[in-house]
């Protein structure tokens, strides 16, 4: 094939799955608008450990390591929506550190009252404070693509599933010193 047709096709296939991704995104985040929620236990350990081991390519690609504190505990809350948080939280986790750098990722949790606290902690490039409350909506992107691929949607999915399970979410971070992020639901 000639160089500058390979470049076409190259520059297809990369915006095709772009396309993908986006549209993906877009239906997780849709459906859970609409979405009935019941609440019931969810035990999180099983959950966490299979969202790492699924994700046990990419961890080995990046050389990362994803510790997990454990027992985690049970939420009141809806397993495929949890599952979905979990996964962004963890890829985020994975994808957003510097270059050169292992990815560490710590799950951990607390009790607080009557509802438990799920953190997960990295030692990625962080978040300055004044974009903590912006990094949630949707489209919102901090980096440019080319530095760390993604569609803008990963965290607004994660805040929107909270939402509709009755819980929290948040992040405590700095700029260059990693980032905290945590959801919050009722303790089952």
């Amino acid at each position: 094939m000639e160089p500058t047709c390979l470049d076409y096709a190259r520059r297809v296939a990369g915006s095709a799955q772009r396309m993908d991704a986006l549209i993906r995104d877009l239906l997780t985040y849709g459906r859970l608008i609409h979405l009935e929620v019941a609440p019931v236990p969810v035990e999180l350990d099983p959950l966490v450990r299979a969202i790492v081991d699924e994700m046990a390519p990419e961890l080995t690609q990046r050389e990362a390591v994803v510790k997990l504190a454990r027992p985690l505990g049970t939420v009141q809350g809806n397993a495929g929506m949890l599952a979905q948080v979990i996964l962004n939280l963890v890829s985020n986790a994975v994808k957003f550190v510097a270059p050169g750098i292992p990815p560490r990722v710590m799950i951990r949790s607390e009790v607080r009252g009557h509802h438990l606290r799920l953190w997960v902690e990295d030692n990625g490039i962080g978040i300055a404070p004044a974009f903590h409350a912006r990094i949630f909506g949707i489209f919102e992107r901090l980096n440019r693509e080319e530095e760390y691929p993604g569609t803008g949607i990963g965290l607004a999915i994660v805040r929107k599933a909270l939402e509709r399970m009755s819980g929290q979410s948040g992040v405590e971070s700095d700029a260059g010193k990693g980032s905290r992020f945590w959801i919050e639901l009722p303790a089952a």
